[in-house]
This record gives structure tokens, sequence and C-alpha cells, in this order.
């Protein structure tokens, strides 16, 4: 199964199908009682870390819901660590773009060169199990070790991040229906892109040389 098929199937399999209806049931509890930004970010990431780290193991279905025995530790560690690869990774296209005013072939150019650094600045981050794995000295020669399969992997993220957006336009104007649907549609497209990301690894730890 090639990388596309097996990421998309992937929600589907194992303990996924729970957790896309968990993430669409908790979508809609959190948006009403209000609390939606941090919960529901802190724990799709925990889970995202989750499936990472099992797929580059090897394991072929999703696995169990993640461990929140610890609030800090198992929730807002992830988001935290998941917050500031993200600022860091496109901080150059942001300060350009505040300083400059212009949003023009530099700013793309910043803004590409971040799509690409973000994931396999995150993929260090938690194989590695600290938040200096995001050094350019590690992720950079990762990028080119993991060759066409990493830039498969990236332009495959970039597509169903796009399309996530587009659906999130379309059902903004509807409440408990659209959210349910959106929960829905988020938990998939982070199970399949966490999916992504590990099975990165798990096809190029030898080249990548980081354990």
């Amino acid at each position: 199964m090639n990388l596309v098929s097996d990421a998309l199937t992937y929600p589907l399999r194992g303990s996924g199908k729970y957790m896309l209806l968990w993430g669409a049931v908790l979508s809609v509890i959190a948006s009403i009682a209000g609390f939606a930004p941090l919960f529901i970010s802190a724990y799709f990431c925990a889970t995202y870390f989750t499936i990472v780290e099992t797929t580059a193991v090897g394991q072929s279905e999703a696995p169990q819901f993640p461990d929140v025995s610890n609030i800090l530790e198992d929730l807002l560690w992830p988001l935290f660590k998941v917050m500031i690869v993200f600022i860091l990774c496109y901080l150059p296209h942001l300060a350009y773009l505040i300083t400059t005013g212009n949003n023009d072939a530099i700013a793309t150019f910043l803004l590409v060169l971040g799509l690409i650094y973000f994931p396999m600045a995150i993929l260090a981050v938690i194989v590695l199990g600290y938040l200096g794995a995001m050094n350019p000295m590690i992720v950079i020669p990762s990028i080119f070790r993991a060759g066409g399969f990493y830039l498969l992997a990236v332009i495959f993220l970039g597509l169903i991040y796009f399309l996530q957006a587009t659906v999130a336009e379309a059902l903004g104007g509807y409440f408990i229906i659209g959210g349910l649907v959106m929960g829905l549609f988020v938990m998939y497209v982070m199970m399949a892109s966490a999916r992504t990301l590990g099975k990165v690894y798990q096809d190029r730890n030898e080249a990548l040389g980081w354990l």
C-alpha cells in the first residue's frame, strides 16, 4: 500500500473509527461549553503524537485513545511543542510580512520554506522527544536524506489541509450539524497527516539515522 492510500484509509482501521466519532462529538460539546480552543487543540495534539509514535514503530492500525492521566504532560506539553515549532518555522515569513508589508515572491518563498521545514521539524521533535530536535542541523539534512518520499508527503499534507480549510469555510454557517461534520473531518485529516509523518520515519529511519 502506497503512502497516500495508506494515510487515507488509516483513520478507518482499528480504533480509528471510534477516534473519528469521539473527535466529532467532542468538537460540538467543547464549542457549546466554550473551551474548544485549548482543550480540543491539546487533545488533537496528544492524539497526533500518539499516531506518529505508533506508526514510526510499525503499527498498522490506529492506536487506543491517548493517556490523559496527567493534563500538563499528556495534553498541554504536546500542544506547547506544536505551537513552538509552528511559530519558529513560520517566523521568517511572518517577520518579512510585518516589516516590509509586501506579500511578494520573497514572502511566498519564505512560506514555502516553512511548509517544507515544519513537517520534518515536528517529526524530529516527536521521535527524538525534545524541542531542540527542530534544529536546522538536524532537520535540513534529514529533509534531503528522506528525499522524494518526504516531498510526496509534504505535497499530500498540503492538499489535505487545503481541503480541510475549504470544508471549514463551506460549513461555517451551520452550528450543530456543521460542527459535528467539521469535527469529524478535522479528526480525519489530523489522523491521516500524523500517519503520513509516521510513515516517513518508518520508511526512511535508517537514512535519517536519528536513533
